[in-house]
């Protein structure tokens, strides 16, 4: 019986999942001096993906064989797969669009809920994120680089025409490549890259006031202040929460109705919802 694992199989490119193992094809060769040799080629069976018609391969760029699903880089070169990548993308898109299944209620109102969730905050399918952004509406920061990325330095070069502004306010551009309404930035960074707890709950508080004033359903927020301002997580975790229950405890406001906090350490993920829990009295309010 032939051992799998030396068969080489191909990939589909676009990271869809389905794959197929070659096929051997033996040849017999005569040398020169009258002994016969067998030679083996590998065949495969698809050009295309047969479940979305991406494009196959059977080879990382180094030429190297791909021999199991499973792996995720090269064992030859070590240099990641980029159909790995394009899945992973795929799945953090699919995740994006339904944060209802994957995500952990915080504290809830009759109108107003407030959401965990690890997520690439650039994938949700929500009316706006919210940039953590330095006074001047530089996106510096670890989230304001990945909406950056995702939407275009034009977003960027809007966020600036207007500074600088004042620490804890919030202002919103165009969303750029991304498909959503709008992107509202915060200053929660001070010249020096400084913060606090109070400011970022302050930047909170403006955020939520943006997106009620221009009627945002929903609002995903980073975790402010834990990364360039090197602030506590959990303390900024739990900053973030207690100014989202201020924000909406007064008065009965009709938006935004889904505010999610983007998390983005996977390994503190359930002790960070208990801290944003304990912000409130109760994680679930009527």
């Amino acid at each position: 019986m032939d051992d799998l694992r030396t068969i080489p199989i191909q990939v589909c490119k676009a990271g869809c999942g389905s794959f197929s193992r070659a096929k051997r094809r033996y040849q017999t060769k005569t040398a020169l001096w009258g002994r016969a040799a067998v030679g083996v080629e590998f065949r495969f069976e698809f050009d295309h993906c047969p479940s979305c018609g991406s494009e196959m391969t059977g080879n990382c760029k180094c030429g190297a064989w791909i021999f199991s699903i499973v792996h995720t880089h090269c064992p030859k070169c070590g240099v990641p797969y980029q159909w790995v990548a394009n899945s992973s993308r795929d799945r953090a898109r699919t995740l994006g669009r339904n944060w209802r299944d994957i995500g952990e209620t915080i504290w809830k109102t009759n109108r107003q809920t407030l959401w965990g969730i690890e997520a690439d905050i650039t994938t949700l399918a929500v009316d706006a994120v919210v940039s953590s952004d330095d006074r001047h509406g530089h996106m510096r920061t670890g989230a304001a680089v990945a909406i950056r990325g995702a939407c275009g330095q034009e977003v960027e070069d809007e966020s600036k025409r207007n500074g600088p502004y004042k620490l804890g306010s919030a202002w919103g551009t165009e969303p750029g490549r991304l498909s959503i309404k709008r992107i509202i930035h915060v200053a929660a960074l001070d010249s020096g890259s400084k913060s606090s707890l109070a400011l970022i709950g302050t930047c909170t508080k403006s955020a939520l006031g943006f997106a009620s004033e221009n009627r945002l359903r929903s609002v995903a927020l980073p975790v402010m202040g834990a990364g360039t301002a090197q602030l506590d997580y959990d303390n900024c975790v739990e900053a973030i929460a207690i100014a989202c229950i201020e924000y909406f405890k007064p008065a009965e406001l009709e938006m935004p109705q889904d505010i999610l906090l983007v998390l983005f350490s996977p390994e503190s993920f359930d002790r960070s919802i208990t801290r944003a829990r304990s912000a409130g009295v109760n994680p679930i309010l009527s």
